[in-house]
């Protein structure tokens, strides 16, 4: 059996500037005159994942917005954020986190209209005016994360609460790495490779350079396909390759064969007998940061296929 852990480090959102915050003039035609206007405006700039000029206009300069990754016990790793420039740093970082590894948001609780009745995560009555919001990010990592804004009477957030789930092991930046060989490299991608987590698998290609080039043998269809970002090299897995894989029966034929000139990697490895895989070839060209920037594969199913559950479903794989 091949068994593997995954260790990780923590990931530190950083400030930049405490300047002089200035309030951000409201668009013409925007102004909230109740919870759920002020929630609509927050909700579009949150997805955008780019208009920190549009988030801001919630918030003013005795906003305080807080983060805390429950996966850390320390509670000193709590982050707090006072005014705009602040703040506007934080969702900066944030979304550059995401949209660096082509994700999205996914935002539950997403109903907007004009009146709170029919939003059940918003309360503007009695001079209580809160909203609950609840996202998550799988691709960048963000397994969870709630929020809850308490907005004054002129409907600016004057406290913003975030609770996210981020494994420790998901790093936001090239610069947190730490492995200078491809012999590490290709131990770390056969530990990514069992765990099944697209979170902690993309990180190890260069998005937008990066591509993934595989070809089946025994393919009913297009035998040959190419992988050329975050998003889609986690939909090669996702959709493909870990498709009906019982990851705790591989077999390494060929295990971490290493050029570190030319930082170049070769591993082969196989399911066990009745599995999905007959063969798997895997050749690796990383770049001087240590990263994938080609990764030919090369599988070769049993001709019938097998029946593999996935989902509510059964099918041939």
């Amino acid at each position: 059996m091949w068994r593997v852990a995954l260790v990780g480090a923590s990931i530190g959102v950083l400030l930049s500037g405490c300047g002089n915050d200035e309030p951000p003039t409201d668009p013409p035609g925007y102004k909230a005159t109740s919870v759920a206007t002020a929630w609509n405006n927050h909700l579009q700039a949150f997805k955008s994942l780019s208009d920190l000029a549009k988030i801001k206009l919630d918030y003013d300069q005795t906003s305080i917005l807080r983060t805390f990754n429950d996966k850390e016990d320390d509670n000193t790793k709590l982050q707090e954020y006072t005014g705009l420039d602040q703040i506007g740093s934080y969702y900066s970082q944030l979304w550059q986190d995401i949209t660096s590894k082509s994700a999205a948001i996914d935002v539950k609780l997403t109903q907007v209209s004009g009146s709170s009745d029919a939003l059940p995560q918003v309360r503007d009555a009695n001079g209580i005016r809160t909203v609950l919001v609840v996202w998550n990010s799988p691709l960048a990592g963000y397994e969870r994360a709630t929020g809850t804004l308490v907005f004054d009477s002129n409907f600016k957030i004057r406290v913003h609460n975030i609770v996210y789930t981020k494994p420790i092991s998901v790093e936001s930046s090239s610069n947190s790495r730490r492995l200078a060989s491809v012999s590490e490299e290709l131990v770390k991608y056969r530990t990514q490779l069992t765990a099944t987590d697209p979170a902690t698998m993309v990180p190890l290609y260069r998005n937008g350079d990066s591509v993934v080039q595989h070809f089946e043998w025994n393919a009913p269809g297009d035998q040959y396909k190419t992988y050329e970002s975050h998003l889609s090299i986690s939909e090669f897995y996702n959709d493909d390759l870990w498709t009906g894989l019982d990851v705790g029966e591989l077999t390494l034929t060929i295990s971490d064969k290493v050029d570190e000139t030319a930082r170049v990697g070769f591993i082969l490895w196989k399911s066990k007998i009745g599995g999905k895989y007959l063969s798997v070839a895997n050749t690796f060209v990383f770049n001087q940061d240590f990263l994938i920037m080609t990764h030919t594969v090369v599988t070769a199913k049993p001709a019938g296929g097998v029946l593999a559950v996935h989902g509510n479903h059964t099918m041939l794989v």
